[in-house]
């Protein structure tokens, strides 16, 4: 897949000194690369609002690889964090590879060992991720780079429109036909796997809305959803589960209906055209 990256580069030269005996060559040749994670023009998915990804995303990776794929350099960062969405870095002249990686995920810092093999664990739940994989030269010169990062996700807004029992206090989805992990060489998910989310919502009300994240391995696809409802005693109240609901990549898929007082199990599609998005899909279960 074509990946379309933007990077403004800026070039400050470095004031020339006298070396001494005292410094090594290594030390000479170094140099100070700033990076800026930015979006541009991007919505935030279900919403018409252009967002700096700096307020949108609570956590930004910085990893730099060198010719070998070996981690040189990684920086984590989150939100309220001095100088939150910007690193510089000292880095020796050569070409690397240079990730970086923003998305809202809990439950710990995703691998970004491999960038072909970007994982996240997350039992809550994925996040609206977004990622910049490209080149990075460093000639000597001081660098600062501004790097618009991309939409690396498909999204399936699940929602419930029926009563919610009084004793629901957890939701729980498992789905397969897409990936849990991100190839960033790529743009595409890597290898299949089947993803889990368990959402919180005791004391919400109905219509209760689950967003769910996936990285499509393909342009189009299906995924196999089973959802779960559970009671304080963390008993099964309600099961159901949806096969082939159709998704798209980078596209918000709505799918709603009755869960609890469900009726036919068979959904009805229609498509919604949105300035911003282009097209996405409408599904009641």
């Amino acid at each position: 897949m074509a990946m379309a990256i933007l990077a403004t580069v800026t070039v400050f030269s470095s004031c020339e000194k006298m070396v001494t005996d005292e410094e090594s060559v290594e030390d000479r040749d170094m140099s100070t690369v700033t990076l800026r994670a930015s979006l541009y023009n991007i919505v935030a998915f279900g919403t018409r609002a252009v967002q700096d990804i700096k307020e949108y995303c609570s956590h930004i990776t910085f990893a730099v690889y060198d010719a070998d794929g070996k981690v040189v350099k990684t920086v984590e960062q989150s939100q309220g964090d001095s100088g939150y969405g910007e690193v510089t870095l000292t880095l020796a002249p050569a070409t690397y590879k240079l990730l970086v990686l923003a998305h809202s995920s809990y439950g710990g810092t995703p691998s970004v060992t491999t960038p072909a093999n970007i994982a996240f664990t997350n039992s809550i739940g994925y996040s609206d991720t977004f990622y910049y994989y490209n080149d990075l030269e460093v000639t000597g010169k001081n660098q600062a780079l501004t790097l618009e990062l991309q939409r690396a996700v498909t999204m399936l807004r699940f929602t419930i429109n029926d009563e919610l029992p009084s004793d629901l206090t957890k939701i729980r989805c498992q789905w397969s036909g897409a990936s849990g992990t991100l190839n960033a060489t790529t743009g595409w998910g890597g290898n299949a796997t089947d993803q889990v989310a368990i959402y919180a919502v005791d004391g919400l009300t109905a219509p209760l809305t689950l967003r769910l994240y996936t990285f499509m391995r393909q342009e189009t696809g299906t995924l196999n959803l089973t959802v779960n409802a559970y009671d304080s005693s963390n008993n099964v109240i309600a099961e159901r589960t949806f096969t082939d609901v159709p998704v798209k990549n980078h596209m918000v898929t709505d799918f709603s209906g009755n869960f609890f007082s469900k009726g036919e199990s068979d959904y009805s599609i229609s498509l919604k055209a949105e300035t911003e998005w282009g097209v996405y899909q409408d599904l009641t279960f």
